[in-house]
């Protein structure tokens, strides 16, 4: 895989950490004993997101092998690793996860609790799937918290464009804490800088779909977007997914959110966490 090196400081960390850093593999898979109908509609997604010669169910492992073999700490999963709803997917990247030698650090996308069966576009329905997807995400896809000791990383569930009161409280409670947070979500936060290739490959309107916190938006997000936006809130990197694009901008000065590109692109980030 092409591997993407970035590197974020946080002074007085006792050592490297190492994270891998994807998002949206979109993997579609039915069983053998799964309907005709169920079959069809996975090779169907399959093929659909087979855009740089590389199936997703593939381009997904090699996101896990790449990951493990290179010993890191953990593995940033910002979303649509499923394509849509299936019990089947859902128990075929349960089973990946299991057995990779890498920690996933998984957050819910808006394709993981999706349903194509009302035709090509998708219905969400995340939150009746939670418990499917819990011990993939430390208990609950809401918002769970891997504690580092030196810093947290914090996964959070934004992925219908809202963030409740209730996850923002608890987010706020954890920078009360002080320690440096390093935070996942699926849908990116806009910043003027992701604007231009956001349009350029999506469309003149993809603000309005593929980011929180733009124009009217900010409505639904007002709490999160101003904490993400607040100089004073120890995050030290925002982790994100949705757009299928590798880009990097700041929040706020010093505060950089990083998107992924697709798994099935065979781009990987590497993210060196240190205090040099």
């Amino acid at each position: 895989m092409l591997i993407e090196n970035v590197t974020i400081r946080i002074p007085g960390l006792t050592r490297d950490y190492v994270f891998y850093h994807t998002s949206d593999a979109h993997v579609a898979w039915a069983d053998p004993t799964d309907s005709t109908a169920d079959r069809e509609l996975a090779a169907t997604q399959t093929q659909r997101w087979n855009l740089h010669g590389i199936l997703p169910p593939a381009g997904f492992d090699d996101t896990l092998r790449t990951a493990s073999e290179n010993h890191a700490d953990g593995l940033f999963l910002c979303g649509d690793i499923a394509d849509y709803y299936h019990p089947s997917t859902v128990r075929r990247i349960r089973d990946r996860l299991t057995n990779a030698a890498v920690e996933p650090l998984y957050v819910c996308g808006n394709h993981e609790g999706g349903s194509y069966k009302n035709g090509p576009r998708y219905d969400k329905a995340l939150r009746p799937h939670y418990p499917d997807y819990a011990g993939m995400m430390h208990g609950t896809p809401d918002l769970w918290v891997r504690d580092f000791g030196e810093f947290l990383i914090v996964g959070i569930d934004d992925s219908d464009k809202k963030v409740r009161p209730e996850q923002v409280a608890a987010l706020k409670n954890l920078c009360a804490d002080g320690r440096p947070i390093l935070l996942l979500m699926h849908i990116p936060i806009y910043t003027e800088a992701l604007k231009a290739p956001l349009c350029a490959e999506w469309g003149d309107d993809a603000c309005d779909y593929f980011v929180i916190g733009f124009d009217a938006d900010e409505a639904e997000t007002p709490a999160f977007c101003a904490l993400l936006r607040d100089p004073a809130a120890p995050i030290a990197a925002v982790f994100a997914g949705h757009i299928h694009l590798s880009h990097a901008s700041e929040i706020i000065p010093g505060r950089v959110q990083y998107t992924s590109a697709p798994s099935f692109s065979g781009t990987i980030r590497r993210v060196t966490v240190t205090g040099k």
